[in-house]
């Protein structure tokens, strides 16, 4: 009877559990997002493009890489296809996927009889440590909400694959890690080459580390085995891999696998690590002796790998091996983005499988200590009954947030519906809302694929979704289909003081067009509207005179009048190690330069007429030359505060301790805490133990300072802290 009764609630419990996913991300998705860059649109984007019918590589080309896309679109096209599916369909997923690598980790280490035990187990904690971390912050919050939010780039589902990877070798060798077990050997090397294929396909972040750790725990059960048909099987394997990719890519590119791993190997990889910001000695890995810097940060993780790996070591456990390669993957996905682009960010997913994987080894032998003292399948019974009675609660709840989100937009005056999106938007944005439904039939490019598009379900000619992945080739692609655009949209300075400016200098190649062909028309809360002007613009060619520095490394400009300038330059530089960074102050910030183009047009601005010094920094080893040959400059004819911006210093304090959904003027708003510029200065005073005073003379002790590119996060103890008593974080002391 106690059997029958726990096989009855356990799928009730993760029924439950799915209709709390439901209730949740419909809740997400009343209130459409308007905030364009990266998040929702971003996916959005490649799945409003499978919808209509195109494909990877043929069509367009996903930077979120094939795998998370396609595993998106089911429930975006069960919730409807449109902008609030899109929501729905990454929290769900997001969701989903967390439950679905917490449930590996629970089954490796608590080694329960079925999987669906685990799946049960862990959505009761998955709930609890996400109402803590909600409602409860500490020091590990930021991490675990990381399980629950898509993000800007869908990074829990990306690093989910070396969980799902690790549970097929988990059912191919769970009686035994002996290729010569259970099914025919020579299946279970079709089926293992299969999974690898895929899994190389995921994402080329934590995909390539999967397959090839995976790849290697593959070839050592096939030595370990003592077979006669080694070689054979090893040869069937390799084969079977290279197999299985190059069909799975071509048939998700439809017959187009060249292009998409051009986009990948080369535009991408050739692009990334001097192109996004932050540019900093300490954000980049310049040349190997630096890869010591991927360590800062994760030594508690590092110490669990460790853990694990002499754990399997002694035990010769396929569990314990397992966890070992996913913990070990995991570290390959952080430090393959760290070294391809910058450091900062990458290593969540590495922290939260450390601080699981010690929680449940440390649950697992607390309930084997109290399992002495208690009959096992009763106390099972009673916590599964506790179990679906928080399931149940929370369920209740959820739903009623969900109805009650609904019932808030719908009766706000302030909000309305809008049909396209299945959505509410801001009042604010009826006038532009409107100007998008007459404006049908014309040839539109958005900066960044956002709600113009996903109202009219359109694609620019771009086979990107946004300017910052036009990298490598696809830049010139883009470029050459600017001037078929009716209409461009790109993102007011205001609306993200930091992320404009970044694009002005970094795209100067579009906004260059814009000023010379294209008027402002329309405005949004977050973006303008430019139309192609029927006339050619009358330029003032207000020419500078442009010289090279005697010492040829820096430039210096007569300027007869202040204001922005569009500036190009010719340059030498040849390296014989690592890699550089070859950047220019232009007087809105760092603007960075591929070292070996040799040539580059930027903006730049000039308070005072006369001469100005605009200089350049080189970053990396100093085995580099170095020389300017040649500069040129004209006045930029064209005035929009939206558009080009020149910063007082007040102004780009506020653009650093920036305002949005995470934070009020660099104080976080969920957890108790701060951002700093990442400085060496900043790293060296505001040290774990130490007490910070805000200018309420409010102190508080420090509990973790994690470094993530530009920024400094400075986690405290105590409640959240209140931005306008505290005031903004450059004001702090710290004793």
């Amino acid at each position: 009877m106690l059997k029958i009764t726990s096989n009855i609630l356990k799928p009730i419990i993760l029924v439950l559990f799915a209709a709390v996913v439901i209730f949740y991300a419909k809740s997400t998705a009343v209130n459409v997002p308007t905030f364009h860059l990266d998040g929702a649109f971003q996916t959005a984007s490649g799945l409003f493009r499978l919808d209509e019918g195109q494909f990877p590589g043929r069509d367009f080309f996903p930077y979120l890489g094939i795998g998370p896309l396609i595993s998106l679109y089911p429930a975006f096209k069960i919730s409807g296809s449109h902008l609030a599916a899109s929501v729905i369909s990454a929290q769900s997923m997001t969701l989903l996927f967390s439950l679905v690598c917490i449930s590996i980790l629970f089954h490796l280490i608590f080694k329960p009889k079925s999987f669906i035990s685990s799946l049960t187990a862990s959505s009761c904690f998955f709930s609890l440590i996400l109402l803590w971390a909600f409602y409860f912050p500490s020091y590990w919050s930021s991490e675990i909400r990381f399980l629950a939010d898509p993000g800007n780039s869908l990074r829990p589902i990306r690093s989910a694959i070396p969980y799902i990877t690790a549970f097929v070798f988990f059912l191919l060798f769970r009686h035994q890690a002996d290729i010569n077990k259970g099914i025919n050997k020579y299946l279970k090397i079709i089926l293992i080459s299969i999974t690898i294929g895929f899994v190389l396909l995921w994402s080329n972040d934590f995909g390539i580390p999967t397959a090839g750790v995976f790849s290697f725990l593959a070839i050592l059960n096939i030595l370990n085995s003592r077979n006669e048909n080694t070689i054979k099987l090893m040869l069937l394997f390799l084969w079977g891999v290279v197999l299985a990719w190059a069909t799975l890519l071509t048939t998700f590119t439809l017959g187009h696998p060249v292009e998409m791993l051009k986009f990948n190997f080369q535009d991408v990889a050739r692009d990334q690590f001097w192109y996004f910001a932050p540019y900093s000695e300490g954000s980049r890995i310049f040349q190997f002796p630096q890869l010591f810097r991927l360590f800062g940060g994760n030594i508690f993780p590092l110490l669990v790998l460790l853990l694990c790996f002499v754990i399997a070591l002694k035990t010769k456990s396929l569990h314990n091996a397992l966890l070992f390669c996913i913990g070990l993957t995991l570290f390959g996905g952080g430090a393959l983005a760290s070294i391809g682009g910058h450091l900062g960010g990458y290593f969540v997913a590495f922290y939260l499988w450390g601080f699981i994987t010690i929680l449940f080894f440390s649950l697992h032998l607390f309930c084997n200590l109290i399992a002495k003292s208690f009959s096992s399948r009763s106390t099972d019974l009673i916590l599964l009954i506790i179990s679906a009675c928080f399931m149940s609660t929370l369920c209740f709840l959820t739903y009623n947030k969900y109805k009650e989100t609904v019932s808030l937009a719908s009766n706000d005056t302030q909000r309305f519906f809008v049909e396209e999106l299945s959505a509410f938007l801001p009042v604010t944005w009826r006038g532009y809302i409107d100007y998008v439904r007459v404006s049908k039939g014309k040839i539109v490019i958005e900066e960044y694929w956002g709600i113009w598009s996903a109202m009219q379900k359109i694609f620019s000619p771009w086979p990107v979704d946004s300017v910052i992945h036009a990298l490598g080739s696809k830049r010139e692609v883009a470029k050459s289909a600017l001037p078929e655009a009716d209409i461009i949209v790109t993102t007011r300075h205001s609306a993200s003081l930091g992320w404009q400016s970044w694009n002005l200098r970094q795209n100067f190649w579009f906004y260059d067009e814009l000023f010379n062909n294209y008027s402002a028309k329309e405005e949004s809360p977050t973006t303008i509207v430019w139309e192609k002007d029927v006339r050619s613009r009358i330029s003032t060619d207000i020419i500078p005179d442009c010289r090279v520095s005697s010492d040829q490394q820096s430039l210096e400009l007569n300027i007869p009048f202040a204001g922005f300038y569009k500036v190009q330059v010719e340059f030498d530089f040849s390296s014989r190690k690592g890699r550089h960074l070859l950047l220019i102050n232009n007087n809105i910030g760092e603007v960075s330069i591929e070292p070996r183009s040799g040539k580059a047009f930027f903006p730049a601005y000039f308070s005072t007429s006369g001469i100005n010094i605009l200089s350049f920094k080189i970053l990396g080893n100093s085995s580099y030359k170095f020389s300017v040959l040649s500069c040129s400059s004209k006045k930029i004819d064209f005035d929009n505060s939206e558009i080009l911006w020149a910063p007082s210093f007040e102004e780009m304090l506020r653009e650093f301790y920036l305002t949005d959904e995470n934070w009020i003027n660099g104080v976080a708003r969920r957890w108790p805490g701060f951002f700093l510029p990442n400085t060496p200065e900043n790293y060296s005073r505001f040290q774990v133990g130490k007490i910070v005073k805000c200018a309420n003379s409010e102190e508080r002790e420090i509990i973790k300072a994690e470094p993530s590119g530009a920024y400094l996060n400075i986690f405290l103890n105590g409640p959240i802290l209140d931005p306008n008593l505290c005031g903004r974080p450059d004001s702090y002391t710290v004793k």
